[in-house]
């Protein structure tokens, strides 16, 4: 048999293109690479009620995460009068139902009931801070006021049943605790009968109740104000001790309510009851 002669350059050709062949070949049944789709990142925001106080304007507070370790903190308050503002707001240490001082000022409220603010806090610092928004006319007039960090509510609480006592005549209270986030106590004392003109010192005792005085552990800062018929405290300790909700849930102790008429001898208690552990 005679086989066909090719020449060294045509040996060239053919290889060249088989690899080529096979090249191309390949790529095409190469899978097209999917495009990697990076999400954005994750936006943190918390977002706080402010209740509407003397001037009657509720509002929101959100504050959101911005890099470099600060935080945006814009106010919404509703039913803001056009050219009435602008009207000055702070965020203060402790909790609304204590008086502390301005620590962060806000940009002013305009008359659209609007304020954005940059604050040099690191978002997660802020979202766990011991304290209140203001939104105020003046010192003595607040449009709105809020809890804010590590004052919000948990959801955690507990009542109790005040009951009148030596006939006083203002009928029996209700006291909620109600645990913060932070551990502290909110301690709300309700008393429908209380009269407009007067107000109600209350007190915290070791022990049950009985012939035996028990030992002052707290005296709370603010009274039952007759007018409102309500008082507001937060409780942090007991006998200058450290003492969380969960703590004053398993103290043994009772309330005393008083008038302010009449002094704050224990024999002119106007209404009483165990609480705590009891």
């Amino acid at each position: 048999m005679i086989y066909p002669k090719f020449s060294k350059s045509a040996l060239i050709f053919v290889t060249a293109t088989a690899l080529l062949f096979n090249c191309t070949k390949k790529k095409e049944d190469e899978p097209t690479p999917v495009p990697v789709v990076v999400p954005p990142a994750e936006v943190k925001s918390t977002t706080y009620q402010l209740d509407a106080k003397e001037l009657g304007n509720s509002g929101t507070a959100v504050f959101t995460e911005k890099s470099g370790g600060q935080t945006i903190v814009d106010l919404n308050i509703k039913n803001i009068s056009v050219g009435s503002g602008p009207y000055l707001a702070h965020i203060h240490i402790k909790s609304a139902a204590e008086t502390g001082d301005p620590v962060y000022l806000l940009t002013p409220v305009n008359d659209k009931g609007q304020s954005s603010t940059v604050i040099n806090v690191a978002y997660s610092e802020l979202i766990n801070y011991d304290g209140y928004i203001n939104v105020h006319k003046n010192a003595t007039s607040l449009l709105s006021q809020g809890d804010i960090g590590g004052n919000v509510l948990t959801g955690d609480k507990k009542e109790y049943t005040i009951a009148e006592a030596n006939t006083s005549g203002v009928g029996s209270g209700i006291l909620l605790l109600q645990k913060r986030k932070n551990g502290n106590t909110l301690a709300t004392l309700t008393f429908p009968g209380a009269i407009s003109t007067d107000s109600y010192p209350i007190k915290i005792r070791n022990g049950n109740i009985g012939a035996i005085e028990g030992e002052l552990l707290l005296k709370l800062q603010n009274n039952v104000d007759g007018y409102s018929k309500m008082a507001k405290n937060t409780i942090r300790t007991l006998k200058g001790v450290s003492a969380n909700y969960d703590a004053l849930l398993n103290q043994t102790m009772y309330l005393e309510v008083y008038k302010s008429s009449i002094g704050l001898d224990s024999t002119k208690v106007i209404a009483r009851a165990n609480i705590g552990k009891n």
